[in-house]
């Protein structure tokens, strides 16, 4: 059997999602208050709560990374129950995995190269794929575990750059 390596990060939240909480904490006071001086019946306000809760709710995002085989899956967990997959690389796509550095990423942008960050909140130190996909360039940003950077090193050997 191949080695493996699964590793759960709890997803950071950005300032997008921040204020996405404070308005589905906000909407509902303030609708309440709407409802109250115009006179409207009170039970229009379940819809609004139920809205506040799924928007409070669906930004609570855990990042599950599977490494099989030289192969690395990214799925995103929201809310603890819906799972979607967002991406896998093949050991074939796979151009080189390096540590992450924030300066290089404009750089990549400006040739073009999409980034897809899935780091966590953990203290592990981001690291990235760089792989080609379809003949595009991509690059993924994900928390590099010492379990998980292990396995790469043992599985993709030429690929894999300690400093760069």
């Amino acid at each position: 059997m191949e080695n493996y390596v699964e590793h759960l990060v709890k997803g950071k939240i950005e300032a997008k999602d921040r204020v996405i909480q404070i308005f589905a904490v906000f909407f509902p006071l303030a609708f309440l208050v709407f409802c109250y001086f115009m006179a409207l019946p009170f039970i229009i306000l379940f819809p609004v709560l139920f809205l506040s809760y799924y928007l409070v709710n669906s930004v609570d995002r855990e990042y599950e990374y599977l490494y099989l085989g030289g192969s690395f899956t990214v799925d995103q967990i929201i809310h603890r129950g819906k799972r979607k997959q967002m991406i896998e690389i093949s050991p074939e796509e796979i151009l080189e995995i390096q540590p992450f550095r924030p300066e290089r990423e404009e750089g990549w942008k400006r040739e073009g190269v999409s980034v897809l960050h899935v780091e966590g909140l953990g203290g592990n130190r981001p690291y990235c794929i760089l792989f080609q996909k379809q003949g595009k360039k991509q690059v993924l940003v994900f928390d590099g575990k010492d379990s998980l950077l292990k396995e790469m090193k043992l599985q993709a050997r030429g690929k894999f750059q300690e400093e760069v």
